[in-house]
């Protein structure tokens, strides 16, 4: 490869690099620290575990139901159910391990961000 070629490429990687980091929720340094592959890696994992935007049927369980929230609370499980229904893309929600959906908004959790790529705190 010339070195005219091998600039390109590295400035693609750096390019690609600073997207992935700013996509991501903050951290200690550590994804910063690590080789373009396994960023690569470690992005695709992350990036895999959002929920594609399609229309869905949401049940709701008895403890989320709007009689047993806040005003406030149900205002963002009922804007979080619409968003899940009408096929809107939300990064609230991902998928566990287990197969379970994982639902972090910040209006519904306290402390601090808790590593979920669905919590938003970090971000914030």
């Amino acid at each position: 490869m010339t070195e005219r070629a091998e600039d390109v490429v590295d400035a693609l990687q750096e390019a690609v690099r600073v997207h992935m980091l700013a996509e991501m929720p903050a951290d200690d340094g550590r994804l910063a620290a690590m080789g373009f592959a396994t960023l690569m890696i470690e992005y695709r994992t992350w990036r895999g575990r959002f929920v594609e935007p399609r229309p869905r049927r949401v049940h709701r369980a008895p403890s989320l139901q709007p009689t047993t929230l806040s005003a406030e609370l149900a205002a963002v499980v009922d804007a979080l159910q619409a968003d899940l229904e009408h096929s809107v893309e939300t990064k609230a929600v991902s998928v566990r391990a287990s197969g379970d959906l994982e639902v972090c908004a910040p209006r519904l959790c306290t402390g601090p961000p808790c590593g979920s790529p669905a919590c938003e705190r970090a971000r914030w």
